[in-house]
């Protein structure tokens, strides 16, 4: 797929069959590309919000389905974001949905 998102030409030959198996290995890459890249960039949102004590943004986080002890670059936990920056709320709520 080029950058404007459009597939390669089919080679010489091919079937409509085979052009639409591509299609949907394609968009299966794609699919799995952006829910990479949204996990990740939740992972992140709790680790911030677990660093500012964000209690209400924690939960919503959490109830939307973000992993509790997902660990960022540096190896680091909400918890271990929330204990750093004592906020002992944050940290309770993170242990009781790690379970």
């Amino acid at each position: 797929m080029d950058m404007s998102g459009n597939l390669p030409a089919a080679p010489r030959g091919d079937s409509a069959r085979s052009r639409l198996r591509r299609m949907d290995v394609w968009a299966a890459l794609l699919a799995t590309a952006v829910f990479v890249f949204a996990a990740s960039a939740s992972a992140q949102s709790l680790h911030d919000d677990a660093g500012k004590g964000d209690i209400a943004a924690v939960t919503r986080a959490l109830d939307s389905g973000a992993i509790p002890n997902a660990r960022n670059e540096d190896g680091d936990s909400p918890l271990d974001w929330a204990i750093a920056n004592d906020h002992a709320e944050v940290a309770r709520l993170l242990r009781e949905r790690s379970k």
